[in-house]
C-alpha cells in the first residue's frame, strides 16, 4: 500500500497476491490474469484502457487500487551516449538507473536497493549506507521501453545491400554486367494480410528503390516474393516463377538479392540456392543465375545498426508516428494493444494516431 494515496499498487504484486487482492474485493481470481496482462504485457496503467474488464470492475479498481511506478526525478545524457535516470522511491530515497552503450552492445544497470551496505570508496551510493530494498513495483517502474519499428531506407542498410550486389556483379563479364537483371526477393504475405493494408510490401519496395538509387539504376530490376505456403492466395510474382520465365525467354544473367532478410537461413541457403537456382540450371541457365551474399556479418550493416540504435536513443523517441496507425482493415486486438503499449510510454499530441 502506498503512503501517498492509500490505494493498493498493483504494479508490484505477484500472481498469488493479485488473486488474493481480487478475492478481497469480492471478485473472481481469474481477474488477476486479465489485469496482470494489461499491466505487464501491454504496459497499461489506466484502468479505463483495460477494455476486457467490465466497467463496474474498472470503477471499483479506480476507487481502491492504482498502477504506479516510481517518479523519474531527472534524466541526463552524456556525450558518449550514456543515459542516467534518477528515480525517487516510496521511502523518499533516490536511486539511479543507467544505460551504457558499449560498441556493439549496451548495458542497463537497474537498482534493487536504495543505498548500499558495501561502502565502496569510489561509489557515492555506497557512502550513503544501506537504506532499503526496492519493491517489485519500484524496480519494474524504473525501466522505460522504446522500439525501432521501421528503417527501410536507413543509409547503413542500403549501403550494405549495394556493396553485396556490386560484389555479385563483378563475377559477370564486364560487357554483360549492366544487362544483368537484379531480382530482389522478399518473404511473401498472404493476400488477406496485404488487402487489409499491411505496410510491409510498400516498405520493402522503399528499400529496393533506395538501393537502386545508390547503384545508379545501372541494371534493370524486379521485386518478387518467395516462401509462399498453403492453398490461399499470396502476394506475387513468385521468385521461382519469375526466374523460370526469364530463363525461358533467354534472360539467363540474373542476380537474386534476399532483400527482406538480414542473415542466411533455410529461405536463402535452401529455397534460393538449392531450389530456385537448381531449377534455373535445369532449364539451361548454365550457372549464370547467382545470389548476392546475405548481410550476415557485413561491417557496414553492423555499423549501420549501431548508428540507428544510437540515433534512436539520442532522440528520446519511443516509437515512430507510423507505429500508432493500424492497418485500415485490422481487427486484431493483440496488434492494437502492442501499439498502445509503446504509445503509452510517451506523451501523445494526437490521440487519433491509434485507430
Amino acid at each position: 500500500m502506498t503512503e501517498s494515496t492509500g490505494k493498493i499498487n498493483l504494479l508490484g504484486l505477484t500472481r498469488l497476491e493479485m488473486e488474493k487482492f481480487f478475492e478481497s474485493i469480492g471478485e473472481k481470481r481469474f481477474r488477476a490474469g486479465q489485469v496482470m496482462k494489461w499491466i505487464h504485457h501491454f504496459g497499461v496503467d489506466d484502468f479505463d484502457a483495460m477494455t476486457n474488464v467490465s466497467k463496474a470492475l474498472r470503477e471499483k479498481l479506480k476507487s481502491c487500487a492504482e498502477v504506479r511506478g516510481p517518479e523519474v526525478v531527472s534524466e541526463d545524457i552524456s556525450t558518449d551516449g550514456t543515459r542516467k535516470w534518477v528515480v525517487r522511491v516510496a521511502s523518499g530515497s533516490c536511486v539511479e538507473t543507467v544505460y551504457i552503450p558499449q560498441g556493439k552492445r549496451g548495458t542497463l544497470c537497474v537498482s534493487s536497493q536504495a543505498g548500499c551496505a558495501l561502502d565502496c570508496s569510489f561509489c557515492s551510493t555506497g557512502k550513503q549506507g544501506f537504506n532499503s530494498n526496492l519493491t517489485a513495483a519500484e524496480a519494474e517502474g524504473s525501466i522505460k521501453w522504446s522500439v525501432i519499428d521501421r528503417w527501410p531506407t536507413h543509409e547503413g542498410l542500403v549501403e550494405a545491400f549495394a556493396q553485396n550486389i556490386e560484389a555479385a556483379l563483378q563475377k559477370y563479364p564486364k560487357e554483360l554486367r549492366d544487362s544483368v537483371v537484379l531480382l530482389y526477393s522478399a518473404h511473401s504475405l498472404p493476400m488477406s494480410v496485404v488487402n487489409r493494408g499491411d505496410p510491409y510490401p510498400a516498405e520493402v519496395a522503399a528499400t529496393v528503390w533506395a538501393v537502386q538509387q545508390r547503384l545508379g539504376h545501372r541494371n534493370p530490376y524486379r521485386l518478387c516474393w518467395q516462401s509462399q505456403v498453403g492453398p490461399s492466395a499470396w502476394l506475387g510474382a513468385q521468385t521461382s516463377d519469375t526466374v523460370k520465365n526469364l530463363v525461358k525467354k533467354g534472360q539467363k544473367d540474373l542476380v537474386l538479392i534476399p532483400i527482406a532478410f538480414t542473415s542466411d537461413h533455410i529461405e536463402t541457403l535452401f529455397e534460393i540456392d538449392q531450389e530456385v537456382i537448381h531449377e534455373a540450371n535445369e532449364l539451361g541457365a548454365d550457372g549464370r543465375v547467382t545470389r548476392a551474399e546475405s548481410l550476415n556479418g557485413n561491417m557496414t550493416f553492423i555499423r549501420g545498426l549501431a548508428d540507428l540504435a544510437k540515433a534512436h536513443l539520442d532522440s528520446g523517441e519511443v516509437c515512430s508516428r507510423q507505429m500508432g496507425l493500424r492497418c485500415p482493415g485490422c481487427t486484431s486486438e493483440r496488434c492494437l494493444e502492442s501499439k498502445k503499449f509503446f504509445l503509452g510510454q510517451q506523451e501523445r499530441t494526437n490521440d487519433a494516431v491509434t485507430l
